[in-house]
């Protein structure tokens, strides 16, 4: 090849030679971009992966607290159905029992007292007097009845009795707890519990 020949190619080359480099720099800005729309996708893929995540934690998160909302309401209706049942199985067991109006008023008092705070009134006032018609074994299981039905068995029932009915019994705690466990037959609770002696009571009630 001629000298005049190669410096004719070199110019061409270097006529071009701003269009190649352009079209190496469009072609790797286009793959840049590809790349990063590329990335932005699993980004965003990624984001709306962990935003449905979110959404189902705080969906399951308020239908718990919903639920335990719920729970609670039932809860402290069921408390309120045996709080009530509660004081009519009182009223009923001390009225049949031949007990005066005031007085059933205050062994109505104590007890829902007692089941309430688990507190027993001291207050002489509020002592029940001794009615020889309710047997001392009968108090003491109708105490007892009272306490498993309200689910609370960590109350101290000798303590309430010897308090509030402490003309029927006396002595050590200890003693009350081992004896007057024998009803008597026409006893008008029984160990069947506040349930089943209330259905007796009411039909008893009714006669």
């Amino acid at each position: 090849m001629s000298e005049g020949d190669t410096d004719a190619v070199i110019k061409e080359i270097q006529d071009r030679l701003p269009e190649v480099v352009q079209k190496l720099v469009d072609q790797r800005v286009a793959e840049i971009k590809q790349d990063m729309n590329k990335e932005n996708e699993e980004r965003i893929q990624e984001i709306n992966v962990l935003s449905a995540n979110v959404s189902d934690v705080l969906e399951r998160r308020e239908h718990l607290l919903n639920l335990e909302a719920e729970i609670k309401r039932c809860q402290e209706d069921e408390r309120k159905k045996q709080l009530a049942k509660t004081e009519e199985y009182t009223m009923l067991a001390f009225s049949l029992a031949g007990t005066s109006v005031e007085d059933v008023e205050k062994v109505c008092y104590v007890v829902k007292l007692f089941i309430e705070t688990g507190q027993v009134d001291a207050n002489k006032d509020l002592r029940i007097p001794l009615n020889k018609k309710l047997r001392n074994a009968e108090v003491k299981q109708f105490v007892y009845n009272i306490i498993r039905y309200n689910g609370k068995e960590n109350l101290d029932a000798e303590s309430f009795l010897q308090t509030a009915f402490g003309e029927w019994f006396s002595g050590k705690k200890e003693n009350i707890a081992k004896n007057y466990s024998v009803l008597p037959k026409d006893s008008l609770v029984s160990k069947e519990g506040v349930e089943t002696d209330l259905e007796r009571l009411r039909k008893h009630m009714d006669i």
